[in-house]
């Protein structure tokens, strides 16, 4: 039996993707999310944070990443 993981982020990024070709004249797109957080330690008492992630995406996606995404932009990713 083999374990899958899956990860949701929601989040804004923080700056505009980067786009390079890499051996191969493949592309990749890399790029930072921001995602905000509250934890509610009670009713009267919540803490507030943010966790950054970094993201890289290849071949296709990374095209249309490169092409579309911009620093503020909402996005919602699972893999």
């Amino acid at each position: 039996m083999q374990n899958i993981a899956q990860v949701y982020l929601d989040g804004n990024l923080v700056a505009d993707p980067e786009t390079k070709s890499v051996a191969g004249n493949r592309q990749v797109t890399g790029f930072r999310v921001a995602a905000n957080h509250e934890w509610n330690r009670n009713k009267d008492d919540s803490e507030k944070f943010v966790s950054y992630f970094t993201v890289e995406c290849w071949e296709r996606l990374a095209e249309n990443c490169g092409r579309y995404l911009r620093k503020g932009d909402h996005v919602t990713l699972i893999g």
